[in-house]
């Protein structure tokens, strides 16, 4: 309190730090709560309060972060439109690679979600991180079943080779990034290892999508508008 008793200042220490952006979002949403019921003006016309600090900071750049993240993934969604539509030259292939990826990340976030129940702000980049990488074993799946159908291979036979050999390759690649994404668990920043606990899901499940969601799709789509 200063001297002349117009400022008071009550300082609180929580047991968790501010990284975990879950509590730190309830925590200061529900100090605001009390200070309404609590009605300042009530006690003085010009008495206000006012929740300031290291926690109500990281609330609002959280709040910022994740309004930058969403742009940033709905950009490099639309980019990925483009491209693939493009380096395929046909718009049978936007749903085939981005569908799988979409699922991919969504499953990501529920896996997430049980496990640690929120996540921190190094999470929310995971979003656009697997749109990049998650992306790749769709569109190898792909070219390699267009290029055997541009050899005279039948849907089918193209498709198998496609799975069996490019699949082979597509999976140890993804089995690497997995283990080094999962070796983040072994530092101690919770960021950090939340970061690669979760990066590591997401290539999993981005792979498991891409060996189960790309042949059904190749299949229906081709059986309903042959490709020429």
């Amino acid at each position: 309190q200063n001297k002349d008793g117009t400022l008071l200042i009550v300082k609180a220490r929580p047991i968790k730090q501010t990284t975990d952006v879950g509590f730190t979002q309830a925590l200061v949403k529900k100090v605001k709560k009390l200070i309404v019921e609590a009605k300042p003006s009530s006690f003085h016309p010009e008495l206000k309060a006012r929740v300031r600090g290291e926690y109500a900071e990281r609330v609002a750049e959280s709040s910022s972060i994740f309004g930058q993240v969403a742009i940033t993934a709905g950009v490099a969604g639309g980019i990925l439109l483009l491209l693939i539509g493009g380096y395929f030259r046909s718009g049978r292939a936007i749903p085939i690679v981005l569908v799988p990826v979409l699922v991919s990340v969504f499953a990501t976030f529920a896996i997430g979600a049980l496990i640690y129940g929120s996540f921190n702000l190094a999470t929310a980049f995971i979003f656009a991180i697997l749109l990049g990488l998650g992306v790749d074993f769709a569109i190898h799946a792909l070219a390699r079943y267009q290029f055997e159908r541009r050899r005279g291979r039948p849907s089918r036979s193209a498709l198998r080779l496609s799975i069996s050999s490019t699949g082979a390759a597509v999976a140890a690649g993804a089995i690497t990034s997995i283990a080094v994404f999962w070796l983040l668990q072994l530092g101690r920043f919770r960021g950090f290892s939340q970061f690669g606990m979760m990066a590591g899901i997401g290539v999993l499940m981005a792979l498991i999508a891409t060996f189960t969601m790309v042949p059904s799709f190749i299949t229906a789509i081709e059986r309903c508008l042959p490709e020429r």
